[in-house]
């Protein structure tokens, strides 16, 4: 009689899931943080919009910021890229405090509004946003960049005349014009019908193959599951919860 094999018991599964879980947060810790928020504070005028937020992002690794409307994301972010000025608090950069400005040269902002020249070919706005950053980019690197978002067919395109996906392509290709470590994207995939959605996802994928390091603020848990390493929820200005592991973040979110 041929031997018969029974399944792994529901708790060993349990076992295996937890044992995988702690091995990605214990893979995590390992890591140094490239950027780091310490008890950063914000007030406009007797509101306080962020109250003492403190977390890390760790090197090559995405991170998405949560939260419902008015609780403080898009304010982190804007202090974060030097656009406003923490009433108190630090963030540092692997380690160092440094000013703003050297901040923003090393960090590339994808919004969810367009910021390229609809006037402009993908060529010319690539070449006109490495310029703003200092960068000099030749024909080669141009053209790479615009393969590495699946636009080196449109380069004589002008912004203005791309469809929704190509824009928000664009858009990504120039926050990597200067090849920053750390990629920052405000709702990135606002707009786009789930195909898109899911291409784009594709490419923030590949950048953080190559070692940049992610903040994503989105509203979509889906996503946050399916592509993040860990998840920040703000609450009112504050940290509601720091979830070391995305998965069951309908739930996680839920609760806090």
């Amino acid at each position: 009689m041929a031997p018969t094999y029974r399944t792994p018991s529901a708790w060993f599964k349990t076992f295996v899931d937890l044992l995988r879980t702690f091995l990605c947060i214990l893979h995590v810790e390992e890591r140094m943080a490239l950027i780091e928020f310490k008890d950063v504070a914000k007030r406009f005028g007797a509101k306080t919009v962020l109250d003492r937020i403190s977390f890390d992002v760790k090197e090559g690794e995405c991170v998405a910021l949560l939260g419902r409307s008015g609780c403080g994301k898009s304010t982190l972010l804007k202090v974060l890229l030097g656009l406003y000025k923490a009433d108190s608090g630090t963030i540092t950069y692997s380690g160092k405090r440094i000013d703003n400005v050297a901040l923003r040269a090393l960090t590339g902002y994808t919004s969810q509004e367009n910021s390229f020249y609809d006037t402009l070919t993908v060529h010319e706005n690539i070449h006109y946003f490495a310029s703003r950053n200092r960068v000099h980019l030749g024909e080669a690197k141009a053209k790479a960049l615009a393969a590495s978002v699946r636009l080196d067919h449109a380069l004589g395109v002008l912004g203005g005349r791309l469809s929704g996906g190509m824009k928000r392509r664009l858009d990504f290709a120039l926050s990597l014009v200067h090849d920053p470590a750390l990629l920052v994207l405000d709702e990135p995939t606002t707009g786009l019908d789930p195909m898109l959605v899911d291409e784009f996802w594709t490419l923030i994928k590949a950048m953080q193959k190559k070692g940049k390091t992610l903040l994503v603020v989105t509203h979509h848990l889906d996503d946050v599951q399916e592509h993040c390493d860990r998840a920040v929820i703000l609450k009112e200005g504050k940290v509601s919860h720091v979830a070391a592991t995305t998965k069951n973040i309908h739930a996680v979110f839920a609760r806090h």
